[in-house]
């Protein structure tokens, strides 16, 4: 086969080169030597491999990236790029020596980075921190790269319960940029956990002066104020931070436990009556819905929630004593007229 250097080659003729370590016929303009290998320029190849990946070539697109590395061009992304396709076809194992060698071959960002996510995607998160910091030694990295790489770090050991450790990356990310309401609600959360409430009020509530808005930090706040007994306190928290974001199933619980300890049933009710449109359907929540509906003395809301109930769970227990509540609720108001049921 002969190749015109004119053009950029084919895959077809890049992956025969490469199966056939040689050619004959090379034109003259290049080499007189016809026993000498043509080796395809490393731009070239980093293209061909790349299509291949693209088109799901993976088997092919691999033998490429070994050719290259083993001609010595452009190591370490071949090596990295060898890593993603084993990981696109599910080979962690092989995937993350690929990712170990072309760290230990050219220490680089990205390398890091891609052995740090598939161990998290492993959930060794360890591990995953490890490779995150490791990546804090290369030179020169800008404050930016160095504050998400702690952030990363801490997330990470968070969820390895490495508390200590987990502080340590956010307070060094917190040095970076103490503005971020993100690294001071994940100190507050940390806080939270290990049972130190005010040091966790104090970080959510710093939270809170940068982003007014962080719906984690609200619901941090409310869950401490709770631990302290603070329930109306609590109950206002979690209620601000589910206007904001309403996915949130450990505040709605949390939001309507606390609405009918202090007795305050109107908030709970409208939150908790949005929250049933986008959660999956759940016989309980509606059976906490309709109470808080009869409470307020909405008396036809409360009975078709419960016909809602009894619909997806003829055997509620709790239901169907509601109904009954209902009824006799209903046949004494009828009897004397209205009774004001309605609470704050």
């Amino acid at each position: 086969m002969s190749l015109d250097f004119n053009r950029t080659p084919t895959v077809d003729e890049l992956l025969q080169q490469i199966q056939s370590t040689s050619f004959a016929g090379i034109p003259g303009a290049v080499t007189r030597n016809e026993d000498l290998p043509f080796t395809p320029d490393s731009d070239e190849l980093r293209a061909s491999a790349e299509v291949l990946i693209s088109a799901g070539d993976l088997p092919l697109a691999r033998n490429i990236l070994v050719a290259m590395v083993r001609s010595g061009s452009l190591v370490g992304w071949a090596l990295r790029t060898l890593g993603q396709t084993y990981e696109s076809d599910n080979q962690a194992a092989k995937a993350r020596r690929a990712y170990q060698d072309a760290i230990a071959y050219e220490p680089h960002l990205e390398a890091y980075r891609c052995l740090s996510m598939l161990e998290i995607r492993s959930r060794n998160d360890a591990a995953a921190a490890d490779a995150l910091e490791r990546s804090l030694n290369l030179r020169d990295l800008p404050p930016a790269t160095r504050f998400e790489i702690h952030k990363a770090c801490g997330n990470c050991w968070m969820r390895a319960q490495r508390t200590e450790k987990a502080e340590h990356h956010y307070k060094r990310a917190l040095a970076i940029d103490p503005t971020s309401d993100q690294i001071s609600s994940n100190l507050g959360a940390l806080y939270l956990q290990a049972g130190r409430l005010r040091d966790a009020q104090r970080y959510f509530e710093d939270a809170l002066v940068a982003n007014e808005a962080n719906s984690r930090a609200l619901s941090g706040l409310g869950a401490a104020y709770l631990a302290e007994g603070r329930k109306r306190e609590a109950h206002d928290q979690f209620a601000r931070s589910l206007q904001i974001e309403l996915d949130q199933p450990n505040a709605i619980y949390h939001l309507v436990k606390c609405a009918y300890e202090i007795k305050s049933y109107a908030t709970a009710a409208r939150i908790l009556g949005d929250y049933v449109q986008i959660a999956p359907v759940n016989a309980n929540l509606l059976y906490s819905l309709a109470g808080l509906q009869f409470h307020l003395g909405r008396i036809d809301e409360a009975r078709s929630t419960v016909a809602r109930i009894l619909q997806i769970q003829p055997t509620h227990t709790g239901a169907t004593e509601l109904s009954k509540l209902i009824d006799r609720y209903a046949t004494a108001r009828s009897a004397t007229g209205p009774v004001n049921r309605s609470h704050s």
